[in-house]
């Protein structure tokens, strides 16, 4: 993963984790943005990452060295040794258009924000190296409390793709107690400390799912930390932010359903999950009414009301 900083008359930028690919250094070294600093910070890798960092290295790059101790206490790492004003991420197995920081600053400069995002293309693993289409550049757009819909056009829920200002980061930090969907609550938190966000609607953020990723693979109870993220954001949300309020208990919603569907690929014992998520969809049935699409508002009732009727569907669904 990367941390990016800004600091006049240079930025910082912060990469970390056990896999570093040089296409993605590469992206990040053409930013048409001059003034930064890249920090790696190197979570106990076992391959050759640091040397296909040394392939690029020159008086902007900085490497730190710690313990295996997984992606939120690197990430925190970065933010205790930044340097800079501003400050992005980026994973290592993605890439960035040249243009990332620069239009992103630009649209928080813009906007007189201390936050800014854009939105991200999406790329299958062979499709990786192939061009992408050249979008138009688009005006920065703002969002504050009283337009932030969780399903609409600014909706974000991940740490990348993102500019912060250092105040941001200064206190905020990754729960290194949660393996999943700590980007959402690191990013909602932020959100909720600055309550104005410039957003780009430029596909600025190549974000490539790989086979062998965790969004690949079975179902684990860790993930259902999705379910307690979205629990917090409503209760942040609750008497500050009407409107992401509602939208988010309709994400929250939406999460405990899939989480009920997702579970039944596990390989690990799910019943006690499964019937928590029964029960909090229960106690929310009025939200769930409001999810946005009939499909996810059908899976959901039907879940709660029947869940043995929701399982026998989701059987004949994928064929077994």
């Amino acid at each position: 993963h990367f941390l990016m900083i800004r600091r006049p008359p240079r930025s910082t930028l912060f990469p970390y984790t056990t896999l570093f690919r040089s296409r993605c250094i590469a992206s990040l070294t053409a930013q048409t943005y001059p003034n930064l600093e890249f920090l790696f910070v190197d979570d106990g890798s076992t391959d050759n990452s640091v040397q296909v960092i040394q392939q690029y290295a020159d008086s902007r790059f900085r490497i730190l060295r710690k313990k295996n101790g997984g992606v939120s206490s690197a990430r925190n790492e970065g933010l205790r040794n930044m340097r800079g004003e501003y400050g992005a991420f980026v994973d290592p197995d993605d890439t960035v258009s040249p243009n990332y920081i620069q239009y992103l600053y630009d649209a928080l400069m813009a906007q007189g924000t201390k936050m800014s995002c854009c939105w991200t293309y999406e790329l299958h693993e062979d499709d990786a190296d192939k061009p992408l289409p050249d979008e138009p550049h688009q005006p920065a757009k703002l969002a504050t409390f009283d337009n932030y819909d969780q399903w609409g056009e600014m909706a974000h829920v991940q740490s990348y793709g993102v500019l912060y200002h250092h105040d941001l980061l200064e206190n905020l930090r990754f729960d290194e107690q949660i393996s999943y969907a700590e980007d959402t609550l690191f990013y909602m938190q932020a959100v909720l400390a600055t309550k104005r966000v410039a957003y780009l609607i430029d596909r600025l953020y190549y974000y490539v799912r790989w086979t062998g990723s965790a969004m690949h693979q079975k179902y684990t109870t860790k993930q259902y930390s999705d379910v307690t993220v979205w629990a917090d954001v409503c209760r942040m949300t609750k008497d500050v932010a009407p409107l992401m309020h509602q939208t988010s208990m309709t994400r929250y919603c939406f999460a405990c359903t899939r989480a009920f569907y997702f579970s039944f690929t596990s390989e690990q014992d799910c019943t006690a999950l499964r019937q928590d998520a029964i029960k909090r969809l229960r106690a929310n049935w009025r939200w769930v009414l409001k999810m946005p699409t009939q499909n996810e508002r059908r899976k959901g009732l039907i879940a709660m009301v029947s869940p043995k009727l929701a399982y026998l569907m989701w059987k004949k669904a994928k064929g077994k």
